[in-house]
């Protein structure tokens, strides 16, 4: 899976580094989550073969 970046540049005024930071275990979380298919919602997920695998 590629790797997604965030650029927050913009929103700073309203979002800090330290709620970014706070959130970063979450996101590392769900990336997990989708990248192994697993959790609630798991039969959704088929888009992420999409490139890789057609019918």
């Amino acid at each position: 899976m590629k790797k997604l970046t965030f650029d927050y540049a913009s929103a700073r005024p309203f979002v800090g580094a330290h709620e970014i930071a706070h959130l970063s275990p979450q996101v590392m979380a769900a990336a997990r989550l989708l990248e192994s298919q697993s959790g609630p919602g798991k039969e959704f997920t088929g888009w992420l073969n999409l490139p890789v695998q057609y019918d």
